[in-house]
C-alpha cells in the first residue's frame, strides 16, 4: 500500500508508531484540537480500516530494515524478566526483572488498556450498536 492520498492522515500514521499514542499522535500530525477533542478524533481515525492497514504497513516495513521483530524482543524480555538475580554474570537489578514482567504482561493483553477500549467502543457506536 502506498502512501495514505490524505497528507494530515499519513502523517499521523507516521506519527503513531513512535510511541502508539493515538492523541498525541493526532496533535503532532498537525490536527489543531484540544486534549479531549484530540483522543476522541484520533480514535475515530484509528477506527478506519485504511489507517489501519497502513499502521500495520508501516510498521511491517520498520521490522524488515531493522531485523528486529517481536519475537527477538520477547525473548529478550523473557531472558530479563525470568533470570536468576543472584547470577553475577547479569548483574541485574529487581527493577529490571519488574520492567520487563511489566512488558510481558502488558503484552500478553494481561492489562486493561484503556485507549484500547475506547477505540473499540467507538467502532461498535460507528456500526451502530
Amino acid at each position: 500500500m502506498p502512501e495514505l492520498k490524505n497528507r494530515k492522515w499519513e502523517l499521523f500514521c507516521q506519527e503513531y508508531i513512535i510511541d502508539f499514542n493515538a492523541t498525541r499522535a493526532y496533535l503532532r500530525a498537525g490536527y489543531k484540537a484540544n486534549e479531549k477533542t484530540a483522543g476522541s478524533n484520533s480514535s475515530l481515525l484509528m477506527a478506519r480500516p485504511e489507517i489501519q492497514a497502513r499502521i500495520s504497513e508501516i510498521m511491517s516495513e520498520r521490522e524488515q530494515r531493522t531485523e528486529i521483530t517481536q519475537d527477538k524482543v520477547l525473548q529478550e524480555l523473557a531472558k530479563i524478566a525470568f533470570a536468576n538475580p543472584t547470577d553475577e554474570a547479569l548483574r541485574l537489578k529487581v527493577s529490571d526483572k519488574l520492567i520487563a514482567l511489566d512488558r510481558l504482561a502488558k503484552h500478553l493483553g494481561m492489562y486493561v488498556d484503556k485507549e484500547a477500549l475506547e477505540l473499540k467502543k467507538r467502532e461498535l457506536e460507528l456500526k451502530g450498536w
